[in-house]
């Protein structure tokens, strides 16, 4: 899509309605229905080619953010915490839809160039990232049943028949995910492949494929700050801080993949590389995230060259 020539807009998303905000001086806002047939009455009424820029939610944001794409203007979808960063930074006094939305307007205007450019997903596209939301979510709700489990022992037995079920429910998700990568020569080659990394399961190798398939992450430390495991420096003259991952992205992926960090972390593949880890004299958590970025960058190196095998000589 062509650089934008058009207004600066921002939109605050929720279920049933769009608080729209324009940048300007003063900037302009307005309140719209989260219908097709309002957003599609809008984008006539503004400028052609304009930059719309709205945080990513679960699902509410896709029919604005689709409507404005095929309508020929630049859309980006942020993540939450950049613009609520963003606010802070500008030391916004308050917080409504409508700020919220004059916030988003003036990140798109001021740090357009540097934001990605949000393209509608292929239906194949969607769907997996939808299982993979809803595997999510139905593993989340597993862990508080856990949880919940060990404060009510007297209903111990109730809390067994939802985790079963919700077992079941996780274990179908996957399967529909597995079938449908299936359909898809590329996905399916590289979905092979990449469970040959030590400590890359179905889950994780799944996972990876829809990632990889879905979003045009050009270099492998994109795909590591995609997920969020890029380290954040914090310095100030002599004075050093902890580094902290950024957690930025879909926190199912990071979780799937920390865990596929420890697993390597028990095999006879990467020993000798833990080996070199522990010497520095890092803990077993710090040596799980190390892990899971060697993990994403082997897999963005397979994903991008078919021939590619995880080779364990190579670790080193």
């Amino acid at each position: 899509m062509s650089k934008s020539t058009g207004a600066f807009y921002g939109i605050d998303v929720s279920k049933d309605s769009l608080s729209i905000g324009m940048w300007g001086d003063p900037p302009v806002v307005e309140d719209l229905p989260n219908t097709a047939k309002a957003i599609r009455s809008w984008l006539k009424r503004i400028a052609p080619s304009s930059s719309i820029g709205m945080e990513s939610t679960n699902t509410y944001h896709l029919l604005v953010a689709r409507l404005a794409h095929e309508a020929g203007h630049r859309v980006h979808v942020l993540q939450p915490r950049a613009v609520n960063s963003y606010a802070k930074s500008l030391q916004v006094r308050g917080k409504t839809d409508q700020m919220d939305a004059v916030v988003i307007a003036r990140m798109v205007a001021k740090e357009g160039p540097e934001l990605r450019v949000w393209e509608p997903p292929t239906p194949l596209q969607d769907l997996l990232r939808r299982l993979s939301n809803a595997r999510g979510g139905l593993v989340k709700m597993r862990s508080s049943a856990k949880l919940m489990a060990q404060s009510y022992k007297e209903f111990e037995a109730v809390f067994e028949e939802i985790e079963k079920a919700l077992e079941n429910g996780i274990e179908t998700l996957q399967q529909t995910m597995n079938e449908h990568i299936k359909e898809d020569r590329q996905m399916s080659g590289f979905n092979k492949r990449v469970q040959g990394v030590a400590g890359v399961g179905p889950v994780v190798g799944t996972l990876l494929s829809s990632l990889f398939h879905t979003y045009p992450l050009t270099s492998p430390d994109a795909a590591v700050a995609y997920i969020g495991f890029d380290p954040r420096p914090r310095e100030s003259g002599k004075w050093q801080g902890q580094r902290r991952i950024s957690k930025n992205g879909p926190s199912e992926a990071r979780r799937c993949l920390f865990l596929a960090g420890r697993a390597a972390m028990n095999s006879k593949a990467w020993a000798s590389y833990v080996a070199v880890q522990e010497r520095k004299g890092l803990s077993p958590t710090q040596i799980a995230i190390i892990m899971a970025r060697k993990i994403i960058k082997i897999a963005w190196y397979m994903w991008r060259r078919p021939e590619m095998n995880f080779d364990p000589g190579r670790i080193q």
